[in-house]
């Protein structure tokens, strides 16, 4: 069945969309970097990230060493019970035929988990800063998260005082590190493990 080529950016029929992947600065249809297999979409329905699994065919354009595009209607392998698929509009008419006619069921099938078996899995963190009396969001603070040594994520946080999700394919303890509180007269620059979401005084 011939079938659009989803792109980063494309929608989920969850409301979420699909995450840059870094194979794909090359790989353009209309301007829009082309969605992998293997690839990240983000759930907004679940607030989590899945992993983007091949549904219907199995003809793809090749994109690098083990590499395939994602095509319109691929499951998000997210939290929802109800997986999501991509709706693919970015790439335009940047087709591809698949060599089958998809079924649209609402779970992947075993060949499809299977063809994803071997992907790591993403496991992801957010914190949320709150002021330790009045419990009210910390909003435009900057951050640095770290993975022991490693600067994983930086930022400010947003309205809700929350960072950014930051992804790690397998688990691994987070620290938070708080930069310029100097404006805070009260405050003082912490480091926090994940899960814990409050600034002390």
């Amino acid at each position: 069945m011939k079938r659009r080529i989803a792109a980063v950016h494309d929608r989920l029929t969850s409301g979420g969309f699909v995450l840059p992947d870094e194979q794909t600065t090359d790989f353009v249809f209309e301007g829009h970097a082309a969605a992998l297999i293997g690839g990240e979409a983000y759930c907004v329905k679940c607030e989590s990230r899945g992993l983007i699994c091949p549904s219907g065919g199995d003809q793809r354009l090749g994109c690098g060493p083990g590499r395939q595009t994602a095509l319109d209607g691929d499951l998000v392998l997210c939290k929802c019970a109800t997986k999501p698929r991509i709706i693919a509009l970015l790439a335009g008419e940047s087709w591809c035929e698949d060599g089958y006619q998809p079924s649209y069921s609402e779970a992947p099938s075993a060949a499809q988990s299977a063809a994803v078996s071997e992907l790591p899995s993403i496991h992801d963190e957010q914190f949320t800063l709150l002021d330790a009396e009045t419990k009210r969001p910390l909003r435009n603070v900057r951050y640095r998260v770290r993975g022991s040594s490693a600067v994983l994520a930086e930022g400010v946080t947003d309205e809700e005082g929350r960072t950014q999700r930051i992804a790690t394919k397998h688990p691994r303890s987070l620290q938070l590190e708080l930069l310029e509180l100097d404006r805070y007269s009260d405050r003082k620059a912490s480091s926090f493990n994940s899960g814990k979401p409050f600034i002390r005084s």
